[in-house]
């Protein structure tokens, strides 16, 4: 994986989201290695995918972003819930992008510490 993926907007604060204790070289590297196992993992598939179907080259294997990006835009909810402290009833509201982005990046980090 290149710096350059680093760089990316989404990306760079994902990383800084998981960062603990000021380590962003450890997130950072975790990040790519978690980058490098998907791209193993497409690899593999793809080659199990070609002995069982005898079909010739596919180009089923994505770049990791890639897979990152759909996996942060499944997990991004668009409406919430908010109580009302007047009576008991739930009202939905819909959530900026900001908030959106906070909530899919908090979900997927704690889906990947448990």
């Amino acid at each position: 994986m290149t710096s350059s993926m680093l760089d990316d907007e989404l990306v760079n604060k994902f990383v800084n989201c998981m960062m603990w204790g000021g380590e962003k070289s450890l997130s950072q590297k975790i990040f790519k290695l978690a980058m490098e196992e998907i791209k193993k993992e497409q690899s593999k598939n793809r080659y199990v995918f070609e002995i069982h179907f005898f079909s010739g080259p596919l180009s089923i294997c994505r770049h990791p972003t890639d897979v990152f990006y759909d996996t942060f835009l499944k997990r991004e909810h668009l409406h919430t819930i908010f109580y009302s402290h007047v009576c008991n009833f739930q009202v939905p509201s819909a959530i900026n992008q900001r908030r959106r982005r906070f909530l899919a990046i908090k979900w997927l980090i704690k889906a990947a510490r448990e």
